[in-house]
């Protein structure tokens, strides 16, 4: 019996040592973006920005008159008339140093990367007819918002307002919940069977804590990436997991402890190793695996 043991608990050392081994790469944050979908154009040639009655707090103004190569596609009337454009609220155009004037018949979408406004307007601007056409006041809704202006196969008339509504979405991470909850139950099953827990009640029980504590992790990942980001919710991941270590290792040191489990202080060192090895298992796998994990 005590061999047993000692074999189990070196093959469990041995893998530790070896998911233990990290990748490690240097800056990999993401930025907030602004993405809106033309539907229904016409084949007309139109060219649109985002306007704002303040600067983003990580902006930078450049004077409109350095026209640089962010803008050398741009056509001097086109990049002049947006400059010049008046809005009724106060909105106005920003030059920065970032490309933020797009031809939008070309690609049928205007995406804005860095830096993002949280309260602007769309402001389309038709060179051909030397017409303007703006939006109401949109307000940023989430770290990546996405909207939608549907032209329904009609040229804006000059000062028309501009119906964007935004495109509300959670992100689309039910597949990858499943799949993350069925590997993590998967692993902490194979470690529950090192520490020898390998009855059915047992097994029922370490199946019903992890799909709990699972389900509170992933929902509140979800929600932290959606309003501030995947960076933030990687940092968070770790964060979280030790009160997701704390509930499985009181539940498991109730739940687990019997004639055939042992003590609750196994049960305890069970949680550790379970989520250890969980842990390292799909952290590594998020990095081949993003849109899964």
């Amino acid at each position: 019996m005590t061999k047993h043991k000692n074999l189990h608990f070196g093959l469990l050392f041995l893998l530790l040592c070896m998911l233990f081994a990290l990748p490690v790469w240097a800056d990999a944050g993401d930025k907030p973006s602004i993405y809106i979908t033309f539907e229904n154009m016409l084949d007309v040639p139109f060219y649109g920005t985002l306007i704002v009655d303040t600067l983003p707090w990580d902006a930078s103004h450049v004077d409109a008159s350095a026209k640089d190569a962010w803008y050398a596609n741009v056509p001097d009337a086109v990049y002049d008339a947006i400059c010049a454009y008046a809005d009724a609220d106060g909105f106005f155009y920003w030059h920065c140093p970032y490309e933020n004037l797009f031809l939008c018949s070309e690609s049928g979408r205007l995406v804005l990367n860095y830096p993002s406004p949280d309260r602007f307007k769309l402001l389309l601007y038709f060179p051909d007819k030397d017409t303007f056409a703006v939006s109401e006041v949109l307000e940023k809704y989430a770290h990546d918002a996405t909207y939608i202006l549907d032209f329904g196969g009609v040229v804006p008339s000059d000062g028309v307002l501009l119906d964007v509504r935004a495109d509300y979405h959670l992100p689309s991470g039910i597949g990858g919940l499943l799949v993350r909850m069925v590997l993590t139950v998967l692993i902490e099953l194979g470690i529950a069977w090192l520490f020898r827990y390998r009855t059915k009640p047992l097994v029922y029980r370490i199946i019903a804590v992890n799909v709990v504590t699972q389900v509170l992790l992933n929902v509140a990942l979800i929600c932290i990436s959606f309003k501030v980001g995947g960076l933030a919710a990687f940092i968070a991941y770790f964060l979280l997991e030790i009160p997701v270590l704390l509930i499985e290792a009181i539940a498991y040191a109730i739940l687990l402890p019997d004639h055939r489990g042992g003590t609750w202080w196994k049960a305890v060192l069970y949680a550790i190793a379970a989520n250890f090895v969980s842990f390292i298992v799909g952290f590594r796998l998020s990095v081949h695996f993003p849109l899964i994990f």
